[in-house]
């Protein structure tokens, strides 16, 4: 698996960091939206390096990447899944095409971000992630 779901409930208070979001913003070329989150003052925040959210209205995509090895490297990365639907995945390539689909609720890490993976949301509703970084520990 892409993510390995951890333990916790934390939906909730993802929810109170995202009443607080100022604004959403389109990256130029994308098809989703993020709105930042690491300046605000909330628990679930605490000792984070950055916060923000994703939303992926129906039919976007998250294009295919891989992250940069500074932050392959040195982060760690959770998601916890605000909003979601049957279809939209976070897939990837390792073997061969794969895709998990994310719970409602639950807080994801990524396990390797070097991977080449992106998004597809083709459902009928939004996906809302808030994706958490944490520098590891040394």
């Amino acid at each position: 698996m892409f993510a390995v779901e951890l333990p916790g409930i934390d939906h909730a208070a993802a929810l109170e960091v995202l009443d607080q979001v100022a604004e959403w913003h389109t990256p130029p070329g994308r098809t989703y939206q993020t709105a930042e989150a690491t300046g605000i003052a909330h628990p679930l925040l605490v000792g984070c390096s950055r916060a923000f959210f994703i939303k992926m209205t129906p039919g976007a995509r998250v294009h295919r990447h891989r992250d940069p090895p500074e932050v392959i490297e040195h982060y760690d990365t959770d998601h916890i899944v605000v909003s979601t639907n049957d279809k939209a995945l976070i897939c990837w390539e390792e073997n061969g095409y794969r895709s998990q689909h994310l719970e409602l609720g639950k807080r994801y890490r990524i396990r390797d971000r070097g991977l080449l993976h992106w998004a597809v949301n083709d459902g009928d509703t939004d996906r809302v992630h808030l994706l958490i970084e944490y520098r590891r520990r040394v």
